[in-house]
């Protein structure tokens, strides 16, 4: 009986040994598979698929394998991965598949055709995005051709007007907001580092205005006796900002960031984009790379004027702006939007996957990021030289 209890406790424990030793390999990517009539467990990569939206067919070279959300085994090689889903265009990628690695793959798919909605109806000019991209400044002109045009509340229209980009709840929009009235045609102005003030600059005379409350252009009081304090404080702000997140990163990374310009860290503070101001190289090694990182090619030879993707945790270094370009993150930090003559960009942050989210007449370089991945905002007049610009919400869902 004692004998029998102990077989069955070997036996036992050899099963679970077997067993679990066959969950580790699963895991690392082994499967079984018959070669030359004899079962053999070889090494295998998984590829993992996500997707926004999600439920999008996976192509692994040409042939459909799994959903997005999911993952399959691939023998490790090169891979030309295609993502499609009805009514959205294709992602495409070419992927290298490691043994025992599990290579992640996001396809941020854009509408075929990208819907517009009407965010302002009284003509919009100069909008000016908060450094957070939470509200637009801009500026509706004088209604000259038919005498003055009065709001709701019975102010004349014509000033400087701020919306918020937040969503109320169920999708409901919030309406734009004046701040001050008067003739703003030839102003100019910016956001506070903090989003609450706008500096608005009319001739010789300047003002700072709150967002949360109208001031009429009679009772605005000129500031320029402290416009350079003002000024200096703001750069100051930003300035600290900005350092206090690069003393987070390796020394040798802060130091070479340290002569580049245009620096943005990615909404969850894992990437980069910047602009050499002169030729530089990021060394290789700077940071430790994990299991599984880009494998697209990528430019350790930073060129002047150019912008790059440094991706923190993968020490991966992407060229995604030409001279010029303007470049943008999109709230998933990993795309960004580029404006362009009569067209915009999306593209992935590694430089791979560019496709046109609009194209046709706006106002350029007038094309931004919201705090919404379904939505960007231009300013257009569809070519229209009667008719006034507007700022129009650009559908990427």
């Amino acid at each position: 009986m004692v004998k029998f209890r102990l077989l069955a406790l070997a036996l036992t424990g050899l099963v679970l040994l077997t067993f679990g030793s066959l969950a580790i390999f699963y895991a690392r990517g082994y499967r079984l598979g018959f070669q030359k009539n004899q079962i053999s467990l070889s090494p295998q990569g998984i590829l993992t698929v996500t997707s926004s939206p999600s439920g999008a067919e996976v192509y692994v070279d040409g042939n459909l394998r799994i959903a997005t959300d999911n993952n399959v085994s691939l023998v490790p090689g090169t891979y030309e991965i295609k993502v499609t889903k009805e009514g959205y265009k294709d992602w495409k990628k070419t992927l290298v598949v490691e043994k025992e690695i599990v290579t992640p793959a996001h396809a941020f798919l854009v509408a075929s055709a990208p819907s517009l909605t009407a965010l302002t109806f009284s003509g919009a000019q100069k909008p000016v995005m908060a450094s957070d991209f939470s509200k637009v400044a801009f500026v509706i002109q004088p209604d000259t051709e038919n005498g003055v045009e009065l709001s709701t509340e019975g102010k004349t229209k014509a000033g400087l007007w701020v919306v918020e980009l937040t969503d109320l709840p169920l999708g409901f929009s919030r309406d734009p907001k004046q701040i001050t009235d008067g003739d703003l045609t030839e102003a100019n102005f910016k956001w506070s580092p903090d989003g609450d003030e706008i500096l608005l600059s009319v001739g010789e005379e300047n003002y700072l205005l709150n967002v949360g409350v109208f001031t009429a252009e009679e009772v605005r009081i000129d500031i320029t006796k402290t416009l350079t304090e003002i000024n200096e404080s703001w750069v100051a702000k930003e300035e600290k900002a900005l350092k206090s997140r690069l003393t987070n990163l390796e020394n040798e990374l802060e130091i070479i960031l340290s002569s580049t310009e245009n620096i943005h860290f990615s909404p969850d503070g894992d990437k980069i984009l910047y602009s050499p101001r002169q030729d530089i190289e990021i060394p290789q090694d700077l940071v430790k790379g994990l299991p599984g990182s880009s494998t697209q090619p990528e430019e350790r030879q930073a060129k002047t004027g150019k912008t790059y993707a440094y991706d923190i945790k993968e020490d991966r270094n992407f060229l995604v702006g030409e001279v010029g370009e303007i470049v943008y993150w999109l709230p998933n930090s990993h795309n960004v939007l580029i404006p362009s003559e009569n067209r915009i960009l999306i593209k992935d942050y590694d430089g791979t996957n560019e496709q046109v989210v609009y194209s046709g007449n706006y106002v350029f370089p007038y094309a931004f990021p919201s705090n919404s991945l379904d939505k960007i905002l231009i300013l257009t007049s569809f070519g229209d030289p009667g008719s006034p610009s507007n700022l129009y919400w650009v559908g990427l869902k």
